[in-house]
């Protein structure tokens, strides 16, 4: 299962985190808003043009988004958060969705 992370304080660049922020770092905090829930993949398909030249690969890229994840949460701007997938049955509980009862869904996707 991917990681997912929460961004808990925009970056400001005039802070001192005691910790030198490369520019490429610099560049991956400033496209993070307070609250976002990211995920490192989907991150660099959604960024990929924000972030740097087109001369750096999509995995360079992954490399530096979780670098900086790493960086973030020793400067604090950066928690790992818990997703937890809902289930087949919740899913096809929810009133929005629920076409058959659960019984004849899983019958006929498991040939029960």
């Amino acid at each position: 299962m991917n990681s997912h992370y929460q961004v808990l304080k925009e970056y400001d660049q005039n802070k001192d985190y005691s910790i030198r922020v490369q520019p490429r770092f610099a560049k991956f905090f400033s496209l993070l808003k307070k609250d976002d829930i990211i995920n490192p993949t989907e991150f660099v398909h959604e960024n990929h043009g924000n972030l740097g030249t087109k001369e750096i690969s999509g995995f360079e890229k992954l490399w530096v988004i979780r670098k900086g994840i790493s960086l973030g949460i020793n400067m604090g701007i950066i928690k790992k958060i818990e997703i937890h997938p809902m289930s087949f049955k919740e899913f096809s509980q929810l009133e929005t969705v629920q076409y058959f009862p659960f019984d004849s869904l899983h019958n006929f996707f498991c040939g029960r």
